[in-house]
């Protein structure tokens, strides 16, 4: 089946938001890349407690701020590919196990082996 590439662009924008995310001071756990085969996309996923303490709701409206960057060029994510997830979600556990060692910026091809149903990872961060 026809499986989309990851691009530069793409990264890229992912490290910028990561950018302001830290200069808001909002935590992040993990940030990937996720090839989703259901949805034959790339999503990014962010891990962070704030989906726990400050709800998704608001954390969703928060990036949507962050997408429009305000202080210079928007960040071209649609909010729609991105995903948040508590630091406790099974999805994060697998991805987390089959990056063991891995560093940034590698790509972690899913999988049996790897327990990552199949789905590559694209990883900026995991702790």
């Amino acid at each position: 089946m026809y499986r989309k590439v990851l691009v530069e662009t793409e990264i890229r924008s992912g490290e910028r938001l990561l950018e302001q995310l830290d200069l808001a001071k909002i935590p992040v756990t993990a940030a990937f890349w996720l090839y989703a085969d259901d949805a034959t996309e790339w999503r990014l996923v962010i891990v962070s407690p704030s989906v726990e303490t400050l709800g998704p709701r608001q954390l969703y409206a928060l990036l949507d701020v962050m997408l429009m960057n305000p202080s210079g060029a928007p960040i071209s994510i649609p909010l729609e590919r991105i995903f948040l997830l508590s630091p406790h979600d099974i999805r994060y556990q697998q991805v987390r196990l089959a990056a063991l060692g891995a560093g940034a910026g590698l790509l972690v091809t899913g999988g049996p082996g790897r327990n990552v149903a199949g789905e590559d990872a694209y990883i900026y961060r995991v702790a």
